[in-house]
């Protein structure tokens, strides 16, 4: 499943890591697949959702 929170992907270890260790201060969403019949803007939506929730989860930075 290629939406942000609904896959396999360990978020929040990977956003951790890349504050700590890369420096990102810019997180981009690039939706290559629309599961399920999602649209484009749709998938999106779900995939910032997900990313907001691992988000809110992390300390302040």
């Amino acid at each position: 499943m290629p939406i942000i929170g609904q896959d396999r992907t360990d978020w929040s270890g990977l956003t951790k890591a890349v504050r700590s260790v890369g420096g990102t201060e810019w997180i981009i969403i690039e939706q290559e697949e629309y599961p399920n019949g999602m649209g484009q803007l749709e998938a999106v939506a779900a995939s910032m959702r997900g990313l907001q929730a691992v988000l809110a989860k992390l300390p302040a930075q």
